[in-house]
């Protein structure tokens, strides 16, 4: 509606006024005057309105520290579970390294295998670099593949609804909606220290990469259950 303010004369500040009492309720008094408080809270509830709408795209970015302090309780779970097997597993990688020593190639550190269950190409191997981005990883992977609508299908019959595109134009009022958000697809980060996130589009892969090393890769839409 703000993009098109030149046509319906609705310009961000006037939007802002017409949301901002659904937003934000007055408190009931028994005078039905306005008074300077009534005034001074409508200004003030308007323009909060005025900067939610601007910033709405930050709104849900959850900060770096954030994620680092999630990964850290999440290590440190997974670490009191594996508490007991401490000493098998450091005698068995002893044992190992020893009698087989493990070669790691440099460039192998860098090469990321992605997942994507509902296109026709099922898996990739991705090199990284220090620019590529979560969006980088998903327009490469929709150049070199397409949906699977058989797959799609297959996950409607598990009642996976909400992405899933539907079989007859009847089953849902805005089919094109759902079909936008099948199209939609995002670069998740699952497992490893952290339980399962949706990349930004904008992320640095390579710094998340080396954040969680162990993680997996999956390209699908945004809230979408698991597809393993």
């Amino acid at each position: 509606m703000v993009s098109q303010s030149d046509a319906n004369k609705m310009d961000l500040s006037n939007v802002a006024m017409v949301m901002a009492p659904n937003l934000f309720f007055a408190l009931s008094k028994a005078s039905s005057k306005l008074s300077l408080d009534d005034v001074c809270q409508a200004a003030r509830s308007s323009h909060l309105t005025k900067l939610l709408i601007k910033y709405h795209n930050l709104l849900w970015t959850i900060p770096g520290e954030m994620v680092n302090q999630v990964r850290y309780l999440y290590e440190a779970e997974m670490g009191a579970k594996k508490a007991k097997n401490i000493k098998e597993v450091k005698k068995m990688l002893g044992r190992r390294s020893k009698s087989n020593p493990v070669i790691v190639r440099e460039d192998s550190c860098n090469i990321i295998r992605v997942r994507a269950p509902l296109f026709m190409r099922v898996s990739m191997a991705v090199g990284l670099s220090e620019n590529i981005t979560a969006g980088d990883i998903v327009t490469k992977f929709q150049k070199k593949s397409s949906l699977n609508e058989d797959a799609i299908r297959r996950r409607t019959s598990q009642n996976l609804t909400g992405f899933i595109v539907p079989t007859t134009p009847d089953e849902l009022d805005s089919p094109h909606e759902t079909q936008e958000k099948v199209d939609e697809q995002f670069l998740h980060e699952v497992g490893g220290n952290i339980g399962e996130r949706c990349l930004h589009p904008e992320t640095q892969l390579m710094a998340v990469h080396r954040a969680n090393p162990t993680a997996h890769w999956v390209i699908k839409p945004r809230n979408c259950p698991d597809l393993s």
